[in-house]
This record gives C-alpha cells, structure tokens and sequence, in this order.
C-alpha cells in the first residue's frame, strides 16, 4: 500500500502534501539529496523547512531548488528550543502535512516532537551516516526521543540499518533501507587520453574522508612515474591542515583546492577518474553522481559503497587506509583508457537502473 492509499489519499482526490525538514541548504551530500528528491516528486505538494542557521553566500542549493517548493525557515537552536518547537508546530498545522520527513540528528529531533504534537499522520527520519560520533546524550534523544515519535527510519546503508537496531533498538518493521538517489545528466562524460589524467574528489574535508590516505597514494603515483592532476573539490575544518600536508609530500603542483563550489557537474566533467578516500561513510552522493556522469570510480570498503559500486565491473574497491591499494587502483585507470571507458559506462547504467533520484523518490512514495 503506499503512503497515499494508507491515508485515504487516491488519484482523484487531493495530491499527497510532503514537508522535508533538514538543518540548511550548504552544499552538501544530505542536502543535494533533499533538493533532488523533492525536485523529483512534482505530483505532491511539497515544502521544505530549515531549521538551522542561515546560508553561507555562494554555496546555497537554493538555485537548484523547483521553484514552486515552498522554503520556510525555523531557526532553532537549544536556547530558543520551545519557541522554536512551538514555531514549527504552526506551520506544520498550516501546511497540513500529512508526511514530515526529516534528515539528520538535530533536525530529527525537533521535526519528530513538532510533527507528533501538530498531528502529522505520517513522520520519517532518514539516516545518512553510522555518525560515531554521538555521545551518549545524543544516544538518549535518539533512544528516548526520536525512535519513540518517528513511524519509520529510512536508512541509506545495511550499516546504519544494523546500528539503528543495535544502539537505539528500533524494530524491525519500522526500520528500511532506502538509498540515496541522484539526478543522471543525459551526456556522460567522455573518456579521453591524454598525457597528465584528472583524479579527482568531491567532498567535505574532515578527518572521516582520510585525505591523507589520498596524498600518501598519490605519492607513490607520481613516484612510479604517473602524470597527474588531483582535484579536491570542497571545505572543511581540515582544509588548511590537509593543504599542509600536500604541500609536505611535495605535491603542491599536483593539487588543486577549488573549494566549495555551486556547479559540482562542471568539475566531474574534468575528471578522468572519481576517487574515495574515506574511512567512514553512509552512501556517499558524491559516489554516486560521479558514477551517473559515467566516472571510473575507486573508493574504499566502508558504508554503503560496496554494495553500490560493483568492483571490478562498475569500478574498483579497495581496503580502507591502504594507500598502494588505493594507488593500484587509480594506476589500473591512468593506464588503460578503455578499462576507465568500459566501467564508466557500467556505473552509469547501474546508477539509472537503481539510484536515479525518479527511482529512489517513487520508493519514497510506496
């Protein structure tokens, strides 16, 4: 039954009115999801709450947003809690939702206390990391408070499907493993030969993506006599550091910080190879928009990523924290043009049969 027919909704009476609630629109995995997904369900009346602080200039998703989704913004921070609460109970009310779904631990918090007292007849959480993270306090909220009021949680790996079970002892039947979806652009990218090739990354520069692994890997690269270009595209609080270290391996000609950037298709489109350093992931977007583009990809073994990338037919995955795996398999790439033209090809198809944001949006709606 979908979500629809269970609330007595049907093809002839009013369409389905969804709220997606998440923290702000930075560029960023969740958030690129979220305006995916609500540009993907034209069908429903859609709106979309922000609960966290204001946009950083230039960065904001706001652009890519349909312009007929409703945006309302509720800061809510612990000072102004009540109010806040208080706040998005009445546009809840006002909207009438009859779904809130939520994205992330702060934003879980208040859309699941706000939605269970204004009356929402259906409230999802969607899970986008392992977020090891969390202290004990947030374990309680989560225990006590958000797995308590939430009809589902939506989880984008089997990791984070088990931890749900496993630390805040949510059942079964209100658990389900949901993807991540992207949009897939109707050009790939062109795999070319040419004499210095384009790694590149797209991603928050934090200690969970392990750029080190990536610059110890690129340095055995270029030892063996490999020409390269690495692009990192994205910030973080590890910017400056990581930049250091670059700088100490000798590869400040090899590596371009381009920061956060609105356009991130522009940028896959000069790669030649997609890579993932991380050590801990959830279902990485990134991932799967650079497999979309029709990317070779190499990421390490953690999260979701081996069941999304197909190693050794969609592209390769190696061991986390392993720098001459990780440099092996972007050295299988820079060699071999039509290896990085066959795989490229298979993770496109695989991201169209089953990650395409149409696809994940009308899971979304069963």
């Amino acid at each position: 039954m979908t979500v629809a027919a269970s609330l007595g909704i049907g093809p002839t009476g009013r369409p389905l009115r969804v709220a997606q609630v998440i923290g702000q629109l930075y560029v960023g995995g969740a958030e690129r999801h979220v305006v995916n997904l609500l540009n993907a369900m034209p069908e429903v009346e859609r709106s979309l709450i922000l609960v966290g602080g204001r946009d950083r200039p230039g960065v904001s998703l706001r652009a890519s947003l349909d312009p007929a989704i409703a945006v309302t913004r509720v800061p809510i921070r612990r000072s102004t809690l009540p109010g806040g609460i208080r706040r998005l109970v009445q546009i809840l009310r006002a909207q009438r939702c009859d779904v809130v779904q939520s994205h992330m631990l702060w934003s879980n918090f208040c859309a699941t206390v706000a939605a269970r007292l204004a009356g929402v007849p259906v409230i999802i959480t969607t899970e986008h990391g392992e977020n090891r993270w969390k202290t004990n306090r947030h374990r309680w909220v989560e225990r006590a408070v958000i797995s308590r009021l939430a009809d589902r949680r939506f989880c984008v790996s089997e990791a984070i499907l088990r931890r749900r079970l496993e630390s805040d002892g949510v059942p079964a039947e209100r658990r389900l493993l949901v993807p991540n979806g992207t949009g897939v652009p109707a050009e790939p990218v062109t795999a070319g030969d040419r004499a210095t090739l384009t790694i590149g990354t797209v991603g928050r520069i934090v200690p969970e993506k392990d750029h080190d692994n990536l610059i110890a890997a690129v340095r055995q690269l270029t030892d063996r006599g490999c020409s390269v270009r690495v692009v990192v595209v994205g910030d973080g609080p590890e910017l400056i550091a990581v930049k250091g270290r670059v700088e100490g391996a000798g590869l400040a000609g090899v590596f371009e910080f381009p920061g956060m950037v609105e356009d991130v298709e522009r940028w896959y489109r000069e790669f030649d190879v997609f890579v993932l350093s991380s050590r801990q992931e959830g279902q990485p977007v990134a991932l799967l928009e650079a497999m979309a583009i029709g990317l070779p990809c190499v990421a390490t073994d953690v999260g979701a990523i081996a069941t999304t990338l197909e190693s050794g037919r969609e592209g390769t995955v190696v061991q986390p924290g392993s720098a001459t795996a990780l440099a092996d398999g972007l050295q299988r790439y820079l060699e071999s043009l039509p290896l990085r033209a066959e795989h490229g090809r298979a993770a496109r198809e695989r991201v169209r049969r089953e990650f395409s944001i149409e696809a994940v949006a009308a899971r979304h709606l069963e």
